[in-house]
């Protein structure tokens, strides 16, 4: 057995896989497609961004609070 079994304390390892940046980028396409066609699309794209970016950023918080 050596040392460095485990990851060493400066090593963080990468957050779970989510969908929520492929939600964002969808969000995101919805935004500039409904400036061309409704601004309902647009709203809707809008409202997306911005569940993606909290929902992606609540799980990078809580993975790296688990790991401190």
């Amino acid at each position: 057995m050596s040392e460095h079994d485990g990851p060493s304390p400066t090593e963080q390892s990468p957050p779970e896989p989510s969908y929520a940046p492929a939600a964002m980028a969808m969000g995101i396409a919805m935004t500039a497609w409904g400036i061309l066609t409704h601004w309902t699309i647009s709203l809707i794209g809008a409202a997306l961004v911005v569940w993606a970016l909290w929902t992606w950023m609540t799980e990078v918080c809580h993975t790296w609070s688990e790991e401190g």
